[in-house]
């Protein structure tokens, strides 16, 4: 039960299960041999939320999902099962935590997308992490990014080099400076696309 998860997290964290070295060691983000911080270590993966650290795992298989995390700077412990694909264990998790920390989730803007950077940005990336090419592309003052055998969808500025994606907020794109890559954060992981 979700209950049952945060009593093992709060055992896990509290060094009752493994010993405190070996939890440090499970924090602990791999970074790989081209120098790209996986963000993940011994079964825990790692992020912010609400301006803070996260560690985390989430599963899932055909019509269930799954998510239990910790908040180490406000010892907030957080776990969602969900029976049904369509109700997101991750995104109950995050209104959880918002809740607890009395915090509001950052607001979505759409502001209107120069010219110049919509020129920038368009072009080909290949994520071979997840095994994904995209087309960034301008159209009628938009820009919208094509995932392969996807349909296109617009990308909401945010101001700098920060994106969401229109049809799930929580999907955000951060494109370097030089455009020559972009990071696509997606379901609390990470994808790094290289410029084709």
């Amino acid at each position: 039960t979700p209950g049952d998860l945060v009593r093992f997290s709060m055992a896990l964290t509290s060094g009752q299960v493994v010993k405190p070295e070996t939890f440090a060691t499970m924090r602990q983000s791999a970074v790989l041999p081209t120098g790209h911080d996986s963000r993940y270590g011994l079964g825990l993966r790692t992020d912010d939320f609400a301006g803070q650290p996260r560690m985390w795992h989430a599963g899932g298989i055909f019509g269930f999902t799954s998510i239990s995390f910790w908040l180490p700077d406000a010892d907030l412990h957080v776990a969602v099962l969900s029976n049904s694909e369509a109700i997101v264990a991750a995104d109950i998790a995050d209104a959880i935590a918002y809740a607890a920390l009395g915090v509001e989730p950052s607001a979505v803007e759409d502001q209107p997308i120069p010219a110049d950077l919509i020129a920038r940005l368009s072009g080909d990336y290949a994520f071979t992490g997840i095994g994904m090419d995209a087309k960034v592309f301008g159209e009628d003052g938009q820009l919208k990014l094509q995932a392969s055998g996807q349909e296109a969808f617009r990308l909401l500025w945010q101001g700098g080099l920060e994106f969401r994606a229109e049809f799930d907020n929580e999907v955000k794109l951060v494109f370097a400076a030089d455009a020559k890559s972009v990071a696509l954060y997606q379901n609390h992981g990470k994808a790094d696309g290289v410029r084709q």
